[in-house]
């Protein structure tokens, strides 16, 4: 299977919703921009994913985003991956939940997050997150550094697929993403929840 990934655009938004309708994911990577509780949230992916999708097409419609898609080469490709990248201001909610709310993590400004990575459950293992990743080193230029917040698994255990909705830490580990040092902001105790949810930063910067 060849794949080519490649800037989302307005027209994707069929084979996007194709694509989090086989990984059975109600949530259209909406989850950063959900002002409600955390059942509110469960409650709409589950029975209200239309809500979701709608509002990922908006944003798609209006540039509002940094997204990435992967398909497969040929007459008909097909999308098989997706993964978010945005300035990191435009996703307040990751910074704000407890495990990276107490980092210091330095200006907004000059970073790019990557908050999400869906690949279709019939094409992981096969090379599409990569994919993804270096389009978006390309994307971004030297405009950004690039950081993301893999999740690591305890001792010998290994994430199921839907834990690591966030992507892998060792294709982070791979590609020339670091880890952070952890330093805690002023005033706020240190915690050892940072060996579970780690931060990298791939410097493109110049």
């Amino acid at each position: 299977m060849i794949v080519r990934a490649r800037k989302a655009a307005p027209a994707d938004i069929v084979g996007l919703a194709a694509l989090f309708d086989a990984a059975a994911c109600g949530c259209h990577c909406r989850y950063w921009f959900f002002d409600g509780t955390k059942n509110d949230w469960l409650a709409r992916s589950a029975f209200e994913p239309e809500k979701n999708k709608d509002e990922l097409a908006r944003e798609l419609e209006t540039s509002a985003l940094m997204g990435l898609v992967a398909e497969t080469e040929g007459p008909a490709p097909t999308i098989v991956g997706w993964m978010r990248v945005t300035e990191r201001a435009r996703v307040p909610r990751l910074r704000n939940l407890p495990v990276y709310r107490m980092l210091d993590l330095g200006d907004d400004a000059s970073v790019a997050s990557i908050s999400c990575f869906l690949i279709h459950p019939d094409h992981r293992g096969q090379g599409v997150a990569r994919a993804l990743l270096l389009a978006a080193t390309e994307l971004l230029g030297d405009t950004y550094d690039l950081e993301a917040y893999p999740r690591r698994a305890m001792e010998a255990q290994r994430l199921s697929d839907e834990e690591a909705w966030l992507g892998p830490l060792g294709l982070f580990a791979a590609h020339g993403f670091e880890p952070l040092e952890p330093k805690s902001l002023p005033g706020v105790p240190f915690t050892e929840s940072t060996d579970t949810y780690p931060v990298y930063r791939r410097r493109l910067r110049r």
